[in-house]
């Protein structure tokens, strides 16, 4: 176990993995991954929060501005 592992709460360490296999199913980028990982860890993540995220990640966001 590494020295940041150790220092990790472990809501954080549970978001780590939350983002990693959301990543690595390619549902979302690695960018958007790192941005939301605190937000929940920290339990701050809504609905409308994961709602965009998703959006953003698959580019549906962009779409649904144009239509």
């Amino acid at each position: 176990m590494s020295e940041s592992e150790k220092t990790q709460t472990p809501s954080q360490i549970l978001a780590q993995r939350i983002t990693r296999r959301l990543v690595d199913k390619g549902l979302l980028s690695n960018e958007l991954g790192s941005k939301i990982e605190s937000k929940i860890a920290q339990g701050k993540m809504q609905s409308s929060d994961w709602k965009l995220t998703f959006e953003m990640s698959l580019d549906l966001h962009k779409r649904s501005q144009k239509e």
